[in-house]
């Protein structure tokens, strides 16, 4: 062999120097591995630290959340008035039409304004502007067609604590006439009672045909009605005052002339005129007096005729000082001192719904059937003018009156032909009637018109006299 001759082959080298390289870097990467974990020795006590206050505050929110939390909620707040229109129903209504038409005729005004003045600014006096300008009438569409219903049911309503007739209807109900001239209504007669009455039968049997015959009670359209007059200075003087002036005028006359008129025994149906007060022809007693003992007794009557009239819905109506009476009464022999008290506050005694006005007459005590009490009305219809000439006469009694007789001939001092007045009529009564020219006298006559009827389907009212409770 040569002497120069290596005795490590080329390959031999190479694989020493990689196994060095190899060697080397994993002497580094344990450095490496040794100084991260030198690292994270010496930062351990610092994240101890941090989870420690970590966990604390964990703790302190799982506290609060356990506790009970006390919350305030607030309705929210109403929004502003818009172009919204605020309805304006009812009796409010009629005193809203006489109002701006009676300022109106006074003072040339346009209505917008004299409705703004009563009623404050924007949109919400539309309604009123329509109805104090525009003849209202069942069937005008988009005006009174769509309020019939609802306007007639609020004007009533709105007279239920000065009105037993208003309490009444508020019970029983009211059907609208919506234009027509009578409504009928289908009814069965106390004969026929029990004439439809099913009877038992066995299997295979044959089933008994049961037939009844029905009747009917017509109710035609009726009409109260009336005329004031004011001078205009009065209109312009009390323009702030008006609108609950009149309100109050309608609804404390109305509910007189109704609560009397459906209750005055000596009233009877004029055919052409005016129902019958539910009083005409009813039977009747007189009380037994005023004492606890009385009471009773009158009430063990009124609950008897319930008992043989075969009342489904029996209410007692009484004028207003008869319920505070009643309240009044006191026990005797060691009995409570009140013993009625509590029972009349409530509103009913013995069982027997009270209702009761200030208006309602004052010595009878009434019970009648709200089951078998059914009235149809229409809108109340009102007007102004400032351009007529009146004959002074009234339905008061006080002469010269005008005449209660449809028919002439009428006596010397009552206005009247054939139901009406005409002016030429009134210098021949004694003594002669008054004739005035809204327009000469600088007044506005204001007319009021409500369309209405009432019956019982049965005879289904009884009443106590001479009652001094």
């Amino acid at each position: 062999m040569p002497k120069d001759t290596p005795l490590v082959s080329g390959d031999l080298r190479s694989e020493k120097m990689e196994s060095q390289a190899r060697k080397a870097l994993q002497q580094r990467a344990y450095e490496v591995a040794f100084e991260a974990a030198a690292e994270d020795v010496n930062a351990a006590p610092q994240l101890a630290k941090t989870v420690a206050r970590l966990e604390g505050e964990i703790e302190g929110m799982k506290a609060e959340a356990a506790k009970p939390v006390n919350v305030t909620v607030k309705a929210p707040a109403k929004p502003k008035s818009g172009t919204g229109q605020v309805q304006i129903r009812g009796l409010r209504m009629a005193a809203v039409r006489f109002a701006i038409g009676a300022i109106q005729h006074q003072t040339k005004r346009d209505p917008r304004a004299i409705a703004a003045d009563l009623l404050g600014k924007g949109d919400q006096y539309q309604q009123a502007i329509r109805s104090a300008t525009t003849p209202a009438t069942t069937t005008a569409a988009g005006w009174a067609a769509e309020l019939v219903r609802s306007d007639v049911r609020e004007f009533y309503r709105d007279m239920e604590q000065a009105s037993v007739f208003a309490q009444l209807v508020a019970r029983a109900g009211l059907t609208i006439f919506d234009g027509a001239n009578s409504v009928t209504w289908p009814m069965r007669a106390d004969a026929q009672r029990g004439s439809m009455r099913p009877a038992w039968i066995q299997e295979n049997a044959t089933i008994p045909v049961v037939e009844t015959r029905l009747a009917s009670t017509t109710m035609n359209r009726f009409k109260l009605g009336a005329i004031t007059t004011a001078s205009n200075e009065l209109l312009r003087t009390s323009n702030p005052d008006l609108l609950p002036l009149l309100e109050g005028f309608i609804r404390q006359d109305m509910s007189e002339a109704l609560d009397a008129d459906l209750l005055d025994p000596a009233n009877p149906i004029q055919p052409t005129i005016r129902p019958a007060s539910i009083t005409n022809a009813a039977p009747n007693k007189a009380s037994a007096g005023n004492n606890l003992a009385s009471i009773v007794t009158d009430f063990k009557w009124l609950l008897g005729q319930a008992s043989a009239l075969r009342m489904i819905d029996p209410v007692v109506i009484l004028h207003s000082d008869r319920v505070v009476g009643l309240q009044m009464v006191q026990g005797t022999g060691g009995t409570e001192q009140f013993p009625l008290r509590d029972e009349v506050a409530g509103g009913s005694l013995f069982g027997l719904p009270l209702i009761h006005s200030p208006y309602a007459p004052a010595g009878q005590a009434v019970i009648t059937d709200a089951h078998a009490f059914k009235c149809v009305a229409d809108p109340v219809e009102v007007d102004t003018s400032s351009a007529v000439t009146l004959a002074m006469a009234s339905a008061d009694g006080v002469i010269p009156a005008m005449s209660t007789q449809p028919e002439p001939p009428h006596p010397a001092d009552e206005v009247g032909n054939d139901g009406s007045i005409h002016i030429s009529d009134a210098a021949s009564t004694l003594p002669p009637t008054e004739v005035r020219s809204m327009f000469q006298t600088n007044s506005t006559a204001l007319r009021l018109i409500a369309p209405l009827s009432w019956t019982q389907m049965k005879p289904a009212t009884s009443y106590l006299t001479g009652v001094t409770w």
